[in-house]
C-alpha cells in the first residue's frame, strides 16, 4: 500500500474506471484494486449526506477501533478515511483507540505499523491514544 500513490484526479477517474477481475469476481491486479479503493471512498464521501442534527451537535467525536493483530489492509485504510473525513467535515474529532484485548494475536509491531501507515495516509489523532487493554480492571468491575 505505501508503493501506491493516487494522484490529484483520482476521484474523478475512478467513477469511470472499473476494476478488472477474474471469473470469481476477484480483483486480480495492484492498480485495480486502488481504482476500486478510490472509487469506493468517493461514493462514500459524496453519495451519504450528513444529518442536519450532525451538523448542529458541537464538536461531535468519532472513532477508528482497530485490532492490531495484523497488518492494516485497504478495509481498514478506507474506514479510517472515511472516519477522519467525517470528523472534518463534521467540525469534529477522529480519536484513535487500539482494541488490543485479543492479548493472544495483538502485538507491539502490529501497533507501531497501525500507527506508521496511518500516519502514511495523513491522519493525526489526539494523544494519548486509548488502549482497551489499559481498562480491563474497569471491564472486571462492571461485570461483578
Amino acid at each position: 500500500m505505501r508503493e501506491v500513490r493516487a494522484c490529484s484526479t483520482a476521484a474523478n477517474k475512478a467513477q469511470s474506471v472499473a476494476p478488472s477481475r477474474n471469473a470469481e469476481g476477484v480483483v486480480t491486479d495492484a492498480g485495480s484494486l486502488l481504482w476500486a479503493f478510490v472509487q469506493a471512498f468517493w461514493r462514500i464521501r459524496t453519495e451519504i449526506p450528513f444529518a442536519d442534527e450532525l451538523r448542529s451537535m458541537s464538536k461531535p467525536i468519532l472513532r477508528f477501533a482497530p485490532s492490531p493483530n495484523g497488518p492494516l489492509h485497504l478495509g481498514h485504510a478506507l474506514s479510517a478515511l472515511v472516519t477522519w473525513d467525517a470528523a472534518q467535515r463534521l467540525g469534529g474529532t477522529a480519536l484513535l483507540r487500539i482494541e488490543d484485548i485479543d492479548t493472544a494475536r495483538c502485538k507491539p509491531e502490529y501497533v507501531a505499523g497501525l500507527f506508521e501507515d496511518l500516519t502514511w495516509l495523513g491522519l493525526t489523532w489526539p494523544e494519548p491514544v486509548l488502549y482497551q487493554s489499559d481498562r480491563f480492571e474497569t471491564y472486571a468491575e462492571a461485570a461483578n
